[in-house]
Formats: structure tokens, sequence, C-alpha cells
């Protein structure tokens, strides 16, 4: 993370801005390369990274624009090589009064990623929420999302109930389960709780582990198709749903017609 000023196009004044930006250095200390990762007229914060398959890099954080109004906050994952070369950005984009905080990202046995954090999201009708202060219009569910190599989403969930909930950290095991821990029960006046969450690789916890997926691994699913997702459907069982037309499966490659070429 570094700062920059920003000049307001329409008002000529600046501003101070944080800037997601990455950087490699060799065993001795030496810079090798350094890369702005968010966008020149937008403000972006940088949350976790982690190497995936082929020795990249995901770098996962939230990006708004710099001069408001604020009424979102949208999660990207920046992938970049080994050289530090962009290879995609990805964007999850949050609906007006949604906003995104990252607080980890690791690689999944598969070569793909999960991230987690959290989703506030504001229920009032304020125009700019960030500056209102009504703690009962604001809600907050913990969610872990999933992303293949190459960056493009496979799914989200989100978990939790009335109160606040946070996940600080997700570890994804040798076998594709996942496991995450954080607190809930931040409101004001509330006992905060400590929680670890299970799920197998879908993102499914025990008690939504129904159907056929009950038993299944994420080996079981595989189709070894970059253009498509390994997904469990309860009733059906392993399915493949295609990636969209465009979707990056390799370098310069696209999907097309669940296709990689």
């Amino acid at each position: 993370m570094t700062g920059e000023s920003q000049l307001n196009p329409s008002t000529g004044v600046a501003k101070d801005t944080f800037v997601a930006a990455a950087a490699r250095v060799s065993g001795d200390g030496s810079l090798l390369w350094q890369r702005r990762l968010g966008k020149a007229d937008h403000t972006s914060e940088m949350g976790r990274v982690a190497r995936i398959q082929d020795d990249r890099f995901v770098f996962a954080g939230t990006e708004y624009r710099t001069f408001g109004p604020w009424p979102s906050y949208s999660l990207s994952l920046w992938l970049v090589d080994a050289q530090g070369e962009s290879i995609r950005e990805s964007k999850i984009d949050a609906r007006s009064g949604e906003y995104f905080t990252v607080t980890n990202v690791a690689a999944t046995i598969d070569g793909g990623l999960v991230a987690a954090g959290h989703l506030t999201r504001y229920t009032g009708t304020q125009f700019q929420p960030l500056s209102v202060t009504d703690g009962e219009n604001w809600y907050t569910d913990s969610f872990l999302l999933k992303a293949d190599r190459s960056g493009n989403f496979e799914w989200m969930r989100l978990f939790g109930g009335p109160d606040i909930d946070i996940l600080t950290d997700a570890e994804p095991s040798s076998d594709g389960h996942i496991t995450a821990v954080g607190q809930f029960g931040l409101d004001t006046g509330s006992k905060v709780e400590n929680w670890i969450l299970r799920t197998d690789f879908w993102g499914r916890t025990c008690g939504m582990r129904l159907g056929v997926c009950a038993d299944k691994t994420w080996q079981d699913c595989e189709d070894n198709n970059p253009c498509t997702i390994n997904w469990c459907d309860p009733d059906a069982g392993c399915t493949a749903p295609p990636l969209p037309d465009g979707s990056p499966c390799g370098d310069g490659l696209t999907c097309q017609g669940a296709v990689c070429k």
C-alpha cells in the first residue's frame, strides 16, 4: 500500500489517497519490480496476498472512486505473474449500500484461490451512507469467495446472523475443505464471541451438505477444463457450468463455448 495525491478534475482540489501497489525483492533485498494495482482515478486498499499455481500472485482488496459519493466498495482481485506483469483484475461489484472488506486470501488445492472478509450493508435511505451513524441500519455478514487460477469467479457465500459477523482468516486444506475463524456479536453492548467455520470445497457447512454432494470431494467433480466451474449440485451431483465467453483460461487464451482457445 502506498499513498498519492489525486487532483479532482472538477474542483482542482488535491486529495491524499491510498493506492494498492505490489513489489518483489530478491533474497538480498534488491527491488526486482514494483507495480501499481489500482486504477488512476480510484482509491484502492489491499487486504492480503497469496501465491497460487504457476508462480502467480493474487492480491485482494477493495476499490472505489477517489472523489465521492461512495455508495459502495467493490472487491478486487489483482493477478500478476512472477515478473510483476498484470494478468487480470477481477472485480466483484457491490450494490449501492454494500461495502466489502477483505481480511485474507489463500491458495486452494485446485490452483485457484479463496478470499475471506465481511460485507457491510446499509439499509437506510441516506444518499451517502458512510457519513451516517444510525447503527440500526448497518449489518455485517462474513463471506467466502472462490475463484479459479485465472481469477474467474466461481462462487461466494455469506455467513452470519443478526449481529455483526466478521471472518479474520481462512485456510484451505489439502483435501479441499476450508477452515475460517472470526468473531461475532460486535454490535453495541453485545458480548464478543469467537467462532470457527468449516466448509467443503463449495463453501457448504455440514448443515448445508445435503443430497449427493454430502460425500463428494473436489476431485470427484474436477473435469480439468479451465472453461468450466467445478461444481456440485445437491440434486444433480457433479456439474460443470461454463464460464462466460471471453473469460481468460491461459496465457493469451480465452473461453469460447466452454473451450479454451
